[in-house]
């Protein structure tokens, strides 16, 4: 059965579910709970929600960061830098007329996924555990040393997750002031004497260490023989993840901000040493916690953006992100240039897990929307293939997304399925309109469905 995404019953299900939220105090819960009631009110103004969404961003992130560490140092100067990100964002709606609010959006995804993992079990992430490659899991003592730190982590699961969630589009102005510059340059261009210098963003040597630490933090993997913990380097993903860099994806832009701000995050990486290849036998079962928590936040908000990262353990953390970021599109706000009104900009939205299928549906029904609806599901549908991959020994089979648009006279609606096996099962459909199987012609815009 279908669920759809409402805000009032998002915050209701959140605030049923405080108490098992062990880093939120419950003598906070009364204070939280009234905060969340602006965001859903739909009387509330967005000046309103946006105050209310900064208060929370706040109290989550030191809640949920103080769970992890007791090291807070650095913390002020990051909330100084979201303080001016909220003042930068509204300089952002007068450059670009596609942007959209980020300020509420992070808070509606973090409690998004917490909705999700409360009202669909399939949809409950785990920490990446699998990450831990053994050949030896069947004798006692490793059986013993897994299940320590599987739990240690567990417990942590909800923390990761909120602080993943608030912080994985911390670096979006960095893509964004590159369309703020092309438009600044071309006004600055009428008059013809004066020479205009376009952002340049680059990383000098200065900068090699840390990015290299970085890019260490994203890759690092943790091998588990002889009772003890060893952690290695993929060049796989150090590769992906450096792609990411060249390109300055904000997921990974929002990894490195969080690297320069937080303390805590050079006193986790303490266990690295000099940084090699392999460092093995590390028995320290608290620091060795602390590095993992690390790894899986800053990997998590750095793939979300990548493409050249994909999922095929759908209960990941970085997959959950990504789904809920996908899926937040009920709560946007956007400013009309004609008449520099705020209007909610969000569609309808319903979700479905079965066990065997996901189906997700958006329908464009509010007028203020400017979406394009082929545009709209051409965006989701390249997402879902090149970010998703259906592990054939998993449960879910299939993945359904359906787009719809009932603004107009003539209601349209746009379907895709995604299999394990891509071909020949791939279809998109168009109704009223055809079908094909060619989904990159389709997604290039060769083919047309109507």
């Amino acid at each position: 059965m279908l669920t759809e995404l409402r805000e009032d019953a998002i915050v209701a299900s959140f605030k049923k579910e405080l108490p098992t939220i062990k880093f939120i105090d419950a003598s906070l819960h009364k204070e939280i709970g009234a905060k969340l009631d602006i965001l859903a009110n739909g009387k509330s103004s967005r000046h309103e929600k946006v105050e209310a969404a900064k208060l929370l961003w706040r109290q989550f992130f030191s809640l949920a960061f103080r769970s992890i560490s007791n090291n807070v140092r650095g913390q002020d100067q990051l909330f100084a830098y979201y303080d001016e990100l909220c003042t930068y964002e509204n300089l952002l709606f007068a450059i670009d007329e596609n942007h959209r609010d980020h300020v509420i959006h992070v808070i509606w995804v973090m409690l998004l996924g917490y909705f999700l993992q409360t009202n669909f079990p399939p949809f409950t992430p785990l920490l990446e555990s699998y990450k831990f490659c053994s050949d030896d899991l069947k004798d006692p003592p490793m059986i013993k040393l897994f299940e320590t730190y599987n739990k240690r982590l567990t417990e942590h699961v909800n923390s990761i997750w909120c602080l993943a969630a608030l912080t994985h589009d911390l670096g979006y102005p960095i893509q964004k002031t590159r369309t703020a510059n092309g438009k600044m340059a071309k006004m600055v261009s009428n008059f013809g004497i004066l020479e205009g210098t376009n952002f340049n963003y680059t990383f000098g040597p200065v900068h090699e260490t840390a990015i290299s630490t970085l890019l260490n933090i994203l890759s690092t993997q943790f091998v588990m023989k002889d009772n003890e913990v060893s952690m290695h380097y993929s060049p796989g993903m150090r590769l992906e993840f450096a792609q990411s860099l060249e390109q300055l994806d904000h997921g990974i832009m929002s990894a490195y901000l969080l690297m320069a701000k937080l303390d805590w995050i050079c006193e986790a990486l303490s266990i690295d040493s000099t940084m090699p290849v392999t460092r093995p036998k590390v028995p320290i079962v608290d620091i060795l916690v602390g590095r993992i928590l690390l790894s899986e936040w800053l990997e998590v908000i750095a793939a979300h953006t990548s493409r050249f990262r994909y999922w095929r353990h759908l209960q990941s953390l970085g997959f959950h992100l990504f789904l809920c970021d996908q899926l937040e599109e009920f709560s946007r706000y956007s400013v009309d240039l004609k008449t520099q009104e705020w209007i909610n900009v969000g569609c309808r939205t319903k979700v479905e897990h079965s066990g065997k299928v996901i189906e997700l549906q958006h329908e464009l029904d509010n007028p203020n929307a400017g979406d394009n609806i082929e545009l709209f599901f051409k965006k989701r549908v390249k997402a879902l293939r090149e970010r998703v991959e259906l592990h054939p020994q998993k449960p879910v089979e299939k993945i359904r997304l359906i787009c719809s648009d009932i603004r107009g006279a003539t209601p349209v609606k746009f379907s895709y399925e995604k299999y394990r096996d891509l071909t020949p099962n791939e279809m998109v459909h168009r109704e009223p309109g055809k079908s094909t199987n060619d989904i990159l012609k389709f997604l290039d815009g060769v083919i047309d469905l109507k």
